[in-house]
Protein backbone atom coordinates (compact mmCIF):
# COMPACT_ATOMS: atom_id res chain seq x y z
CA UNK A 1 0.00 0.00 0.00
CA UNK A 2 1.25 3.46 -0.85
CA UNK A 3 2.29 5.29 2.27
CA UNK A 4 -0.07 8.21 1.66
CA UNK A 5 -3.09 5.88 1.49
CA UNK A 6 -1.97 4.10 4.65
CA UNK A 7 -1.55 7.43 6.44
CA UNK A 8 -5.09 8.45 5.48
CA UNK A 9 -6.48 5.10 6.60
CA UNK A 10 -4.75 5.24 9.99
CA UNK A 11 -5.89 8.81 10.53
CA UNK A 12 -9.50 7.77 9.85
CA UNK A 13 -9.33 4.75 12.16
CA UNK A 14 -7.76 6.79 14.96
CA UNK A 15 -10.56 9.34 14.95
CA UNK A 16 -13.22 7.48 16.95
CA UNK A 17 -14.31 4.30 18.74
CA UNK A 18 -15.70 2.64 15.63
CA UNK A 19 -12.53 3.28 13.66
CA UNK A 20 -10.34 2.03 16.48
CA UNK A 21 -12.49 -1.11 16.88
CA UNK A 22 -12.03 -1.75 13.16
CA UNK A 23 -8.29 -1.27 13.56
CA UNK A 24 -8.20 -3.87 16.35
CA UNK A 25 -10.29 -6.32 14.30
CA UNK A 26 -7.99 -5.95 11.31
CA UNK A 27 -4.96 -6.63 13.50
CA UNK A 28 -6.51 -9.93 14.65
CA UNK A 29 -7.47 -11.03 11.13
CA UNK A 30 -4.70 -9.77 8.86
CA UNK A 31 -2.25 -7.80 10.97
CA UNK A 32 1.43 -8.65 11.30
CA UNK A 33 0.96 -9.20 15.03
CA UNK A 34 -1.07 -12.35 14.33
CA UNK A 35 1.75 -13.95 12.30
CA UNK A 36 4.38 -16.32 13.76
CA UNK A 37 7.05 -14.43 11.81
CA UNK A 38 6.15 -11.31 13.82
CA UNK A 39 6.42 -13.19 17.13
CA UNK A 40 9.74 -14.72 16.14
CA UNK A 41 11.08 -11.29 15.26
CA UNK A 42 10.06 -10.00 18.70
CA UNK A 43 11.54 -13.01 20.44
CA UNK A 44 14.81 -12.67 18.53
CA UNK A 45 14.96 -9.08 19.78
CA UNK A 46 14.28 -10.26 23.35
CA UNK A 47 17.02 -12.87 23.06
CA UNK A 48 19.38 -10.14 21.88
CA UNK A 49 18.39 -8.03 24.88
CA UNK A 50 19.05 -10.96 27.23
CA UNK A 51 22.45 -11.61 25.66
CA UNK A 52 23.41 -7.93 26.01
CA UNK A 53 22.23 -7.91 29.62
CA UNK A 54 24.27 -11.02 30.38
CA UNK A 55 27.31 -9.42 28.76
CA UNK A 56 26.92 -6.59 31.26
CA UNK A 57 26.64 -9.00 34.19
CA UNK A 58 22.86 -9.03 34.51
CA UNK A 59 21.14 -12.41 34.28
CA UNK A 60 17.38 -12.77 33.87
CA UNK A 61 16.38 -15.52 36.28
CA UNK A 62 14.50 -14.15 39.29
CA UNK A 63 14.58 -10.57 38.01
CA UNK A 64 11.81 -7.96 38.02
CA UNK A 65 11.42 -6.03 34.76
CA UNK A 66 9.49 -3.04 33.44
CA UNK A 67 8.55 -2.80 29.77
CA UNK A 68 7.60 0.50 28.13
CA UNK A 69 5.05 -0.16 25.36
CA UNK A 70 3.15 -3.45 25.39
CA UNK A 71 1.59 -3.25 21.95
CA UNK A 72 -0.90 -5.90 20.82
CA UNK A 73 0.71 -8.92 22.48
CA UNK A 74 3.26 -9.01 25.32
CA UNK A 75 5.69 -11.11 23.27
CA UNK A 76 8.89 -9.72 24.77
CA UNK A 77 7.67 -10.18 28.38
CA UNK A 78 6.86 -13.81 27.53
CA UNK A 79 10.42 -14.23 26.25
CA UNK A 80 11.82 -12.85 29.49
CA UNK A 81 9.49 -15.11 31.48
CA UNK A 82 10.79 -18.10 29.52
CA UNK A 83 14.28 -16.93 30.58
CA UNK A 84 13.24 -17.15 34.23
CA UNK A 85 12.05 -13.63 35.06
CA UNK A 86 9.92 -13.58 38.19
CA UNK A 87 7.84 -10.51 37.32
CA UNK A 88 7.35 -8.27 34.28
CA UNK A 89 5.32 -5.06 34.48
CA UNK A 90 4.36 -3.88 30.99
CA UNK A 91 2.85 -0.44 30.37
CA UNK A 92 0.99 1.03 27.40
CA UNK A 93 -1.16 4.17 27.25
CA UNK A 94 -3.25 2.48 24.55
CA UNK A 95 -5.32 -0.65 25.30
CA UNK A 96 -4.09 -2.46 22.18
CA UNK A 97 -3.93 -5.87 23.90
CA UNK A 98 -5.48 -8.71 21.85
CA UNK A 99 -6.13 -11.83 23.98
CA UNK A 100 -7.06 -13.94 20.93
CA UNK A 101 -3.68 -13.27 19.34
CA UNK A 102 -1.92 -14.05 22.61
CA UNK A 103 -3.72 -17.40 22.69
CA UNK A 104 -2.48 -18.12 19.16
CA UNK A 105 1.03 -17.26 20.26
CA UNK A 106 0.83 -19.53 23.29
CA UNK A 107 -0.40 -22.42 21.14
CA UNK A 108 2.56 -21.88 18.80
CA UNK A 109 4.99 -22.09 21.72
CA UNK A 110 3.29 -25.22 23.05
CA UNK A 111 3.39 -26.92 19.66
CA UNK A 112 7.01 -26.02 18.87
CA UNK A 113 8.86 -27.05 22.01
CA UNK A 114 11.97 -28.07 20.07
CA UNK A 115 12.10 -24.60 18.46
CA UNK A 116 11.68 -22.98 21.87
CA UNK A 117 14.60 -25.03 23.21
CA UNK A 118 16.65 -24.01 20.18
CA UNK A 119 15.86 -20.30 20.58
CA UNK A 120 16.32 -19.92 24.34
CA UNK A 121 18.47 -22.95 25.14
CA UNK A 122 21.70 -20.94 25.53
CA UNK A 123 20.06 -18.58 28.04
CA UNK A 124 17.99 -20.88 30.24
CA UNK A 125 18.55 -24.18 32.02
CA UNK A 126 16.75 -26.84 29.93
CA UNK A 127 14.67 -28.13 32.87
CA UNK A 128 13.36 -24.64 33.66
CA UNK A 129 12.59 -23.97 30.01
CA UNK A 130 10.70 -27.27 29.60
CA UNK A 131 8.75 -26.60 32.80
CA UNK A 132 7.70 -23.20 31.50
CA UNK A 133 6.66 -24.62 28.14
CA UNK A 134 4.45 -27.09 30.05
CA UNK A 135 2.79 -24.16 31.81
CA UNK A 136 2.22 -22.48 28.46
CA UNK A 137 0.63 -25.67 27.11
CA UNK A 138 -1.73 -25.89 30.08
CA UNK A 139 -2.95 -22.30 29.74
CA UNK A 140 -2.84 -21.67 25.99
CA UNK A 141 -6.63 -21.33 25.86
CA UNK A 142 -6.71 -19.00 28.88
CA UNK A 143 -4.40 -16.12 27.91
CA UNK A 144 -5.39 -13.74 30.71
CA UNK A 145 -4.93 -16.47 33.32
CA UNK A 146 -1.57 -17.29 31.74
CA UNK A 147 -0.38 -13.70 32.20
CA UNK A 148 -1.41 -13.83 35.85
CA UNK A 149 0.31 -17.19 36.44
CA UNK A 150 3.45 -16.01 34.60
CA UNK A 151 3.71 -12.85 36.69
CA UNK A 152 3.22 -10.60 33.65
CA UNK A 153 1.30 -7.57 34.90
CA UNK A 154 -0.42 -5.79 32.02
CA UNK A 155 -0.99 -2.08 32.68
CA UNK A 156 -2.95 -0.97 29.61
CA UNK A 157 -3.92 1.75 29.78
CA UNK A 158 -0.99 2.55 32.03
CA UNK A 159 1.61 5.29 32.23
CA UNK A 160 5.27 4.26 32.15
CA UNK A 161 6.18 7.73 33.40
CA UNK A 162 4.14 7.09 36.57
CA UNK A 163 4.30 3.37 37.26
CA UNK A 164 3.18 3.50 40.93
CA UNK A 165 5.90 0.93 41.66
CA UNK A 166 7.98 1.28 44.83
CA UNK A 167 11.38 2.97 44.56
CA UNK A 168 14.31 0.68 43.74
CA UNK A 169 12.07 -2.34 43.10
CA UNK A 170 13.05 -3.16 39.50
CA UNK A 171 16.14 -4.84 38.04
CA UNK A 172 15.69 -4.16 34.31
CA UNK A 173 13.88 -1.38 32.42
CA UNK A 174 13.47 -1.81 28.66
CA UNK A 175 11.59 -0.96 25.49
CA UNK A 176 11.54 -2.30 21.95
CA UNK A 177 10.77 0.13 19.11
CA UNK A 178 8.63 2.35 21.33
CA UNK A 179 10.56 5.53 22.20
CA UNK A 180 10.13 6.86 18.65
CA UNK A 181 6.35 6.94 19.25
CA UNK A 182 6.55 9.12 22.37
CA UNK A 183 7.00 12.92 22.56
CA UNK A 184 10.40 14.00 23.86
CA UNK A 185 9.13 15.62 27.12
CA UNK A 186 7.36 12.37 28.02
CA UNK A 187 10.55 10.39 27.29
CA UNK A 188 12.35 12.59 29.83
CA UNK A 189 9.71 11.65 32.40
CA UNK A 190 9.89 7.93 31.51
CA UNK A 191 13.67 7.86 31.99
CA UNK A 192 13.26 9.77 35.25
CA UNK A 193 10.82 7.10 36.39
CA UNK A 194 13.31 4.42 35.32
CA UNK A 195 15.94 6.07 37.51
CA UNK A 196 13.48 6.06 40.44
CA UNK A 197 12.34 2.43 40.20
CA UNK A 198 15.64 0.78 39.26
CA UNK A 199 17.60 -0.86 42.03
CA UNK A 200 21.23 0.20 42.56
CA UNK A 201 23.18 -1.27 39.62
CA UNK A 202 19.90 -1.91 37.76
CA UNK A 203 20.06 -1.76 33.97
CA UNK A 204 17.97 -0.06 31.30
CA UNK A 205 18.13 -1.28 27.70
CA UNK A 206 16.20 0.41 24.90
CA UNK A 207 15.99 -0.19 21.16
CA UNK A 208 14.80 2.84 19.18
CA UNK A 209 13.71 2.77 15.54
CA UNK A 210 14.00 6.31 14.08
CA UNK A 211 12.95 5.19 10.59
CA UNK A 212 9.87 6.36 8.72
CA UNK A 213 7.54 3.47 9.59
CA UNK A 214 5.54 3.96 6.40
CA UNK A 215 8.64 2.76 4.55
CA UNK A 216 8.20 -0.64 6.21
CA UNK A 217 5.22 -1.34 3.93
CA UNK A 218 5.94 0.96 0.97
CA UNK A 219 9.22 0.05 -0.76
CA UNK A 220 8.98 3.10 -2.99
CA UNK A 221 10.18 5.36 -0.16
CA UNK A 222 13.22 5.29 2.10
CA UNK A 223 13.45 5.25 5.89
CA UNK A 224 14.09 9.02 5.88
CA UNK A 225 11.20 10.01 3.61
CA UNK A 226 9.34 11.81 6.40
CA UNK A 227 12.24 14.19 7.05
CA UNK A 228 11.14 16.29 4.07
CA UNK A 229 8.03 17.49 5.91
CA UNK A 230 7.81 20.33 8.42
CA UNK A 231 6.38 19.48 11.82
CA UNK A 232 3.05 21.08 10.93
CA UNK A 233 2.85 19.08 7.69
CA UNK A 234 3.76 15.84 9.43
CA UNK A 235 1.20 16.43 12.18
CA UNK A 236 -1.50 16.71 9.53
CA UNK A 237 -0.33 13.50 7.86
CA UNK A 238 0.43 11.31 10.86
CA UNK A 239 -0.26 13.20 14.07
CA UNK A 240 -2.56 10.57 15.58
CA UNK A 241 -2.22 7.76 18.12
CA UNK A 242 -1.94 5.07 15.44
CA UNK A 243 0.82 6.70 13.37
CA UNK A 244 2.62 9.18 15.65
CA UNK A 245 6.40 9.34 15.30
CA UNK A 246 8.51 11.98 17.04
CA UNK A 247 11.13 11.89 14.20
CA UNK A 248 13.97 12.45 16.70
CA UNK A 249 17.36 11.72 15.18
CA UNK A 250 20.24 9.86 16.79
CA UNK A 251 22.10 12.85 18.33
CA UNK A 252 18.96 14.06 20.14
CA UNK A 253 18.09 10.57 21.36
CA UNK A 254 21.65 10.02 22.59
CA UNK A 255 21.53 13.33 24.49
CA UNK A 256 18.28 12.20 26.07
CA UNK A 257 20.01 9.19 27.60
CA UNK A 258 23.15 11.13 28.51
CA UNK A 259 21.06 13.66 30.43
CA UNK A 260 18.73 11.10 32.05
CA UNK A 261 20.70 10.70 35.27
CA UNK A 262 21.48 7.12 34.26
CA UNK A 263 25.00 6.11 33.27
CA UNK A 264 25.17 5.35 29.53
CA UNK A 265 27.48 2.33 29.31
CA UNK A 266 26.85 1.15 25.73
CA UNK A 267 25.28 2.53 22.55
CA UNK A 268 25.34 1.48 18.92
CA UNK A 269 23.61 2.02 15.60
CA UNK A 270 23.54 0.93 11.97
CA UNK A 271 23.71 3.10 8.86
CA UNK A 272 20.89 2.52 6.36
CA UNK A 273 22.42 2.50 2.85
CA UNK A 274 19.12 3.20 1.05
CA UNK A 275 18.44 6.19 3.31
CA UNK A 276 21.99 7.45 2.89
CA UNK A 277 21.68 7.22 -0.88
CA UNK A 278 18.38 9.15 -0.85
CA UNK A 279 19.88 11.89 1.28
CA UNK A 280 23.04 12.21 -0.82
CA UNK A 281 20.89 12.25 -3.97
CA UNK A 282 19.16 15.38 -2.74
CA UNK A 283 16.06 14.36 -0.76
CA UNK A 284 14.62 17.75 0.25
CA UNK A 285 14.73 18.26 4.00
CA UNK A 286 12.54 20.29 6.33
CA UNK A 287 14.50 23.13 8.00
CA UNK A 288 14.74 21.32 11.35
CA UNK A 289 16.84 18.53 9.82
CA UNK A 290 19.15 20.49 7.51
CA UNK A 291 21.92 21.01 10.08
CA UNK A 292 22.59 17.26 10.26
CA UNK A 293 24.74 15.40 7.73
CA UNK A 294 23.34 12.56 5.60
CA UNK A 295 25.53 10.14 7.56
CA UNK A 296 23.89 11.20 10.83
CA UNK A 297 20.35 11.27 9.47
CA UNK A 298 20.73 7.73 8.09
CA UNK A 299 21.56 6.20 11.48
CA UNK A 300 19.03 3.47 12.38
CA UNK A 301 18.56 0.60 14.84
CA UNK A 302 19.68 2.55 17.88
CA UNK A 303 20.50 0.57 21.02
CA UNK A 304 21.20 2.14 24.42
CA UNK A 305 22.28 0.41 27.61
CA UNK A 306 22.34 2.39 30.86
CA UNK A 307 23.15 1.49 34.45
CA UNK A 308 21.82 3.15 37.52
CA UNK A 309 24.81 4.79 39.16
Amino acid sequence: MRWTARAQLLRAMASGRVGYALYQALQVRIGDCAQPSFWLQRWQKQIGFAQTLQAHGCGIEGRVLVEVGTGWVPSVPIGFWLCGASRVHTYDLNPHFLPAVLSQQLHWLAEHESRVLELWGDLVAPDLLRERVQRVRALADAPVEFLREAGIALHAPGDAARTQLPPESVDIHYSNNVFEHIPEPVLVDILGEARRVLRPAGIAIHHVDPSDHFAHTDPSISNVNFLQFSQAQWDRLAGNRLAYHNRMREPAITRLFQQSGLQLIDSRHDTDPKALYALRAGLPLAPEFRALTPEVLARMNLVYVCRKG
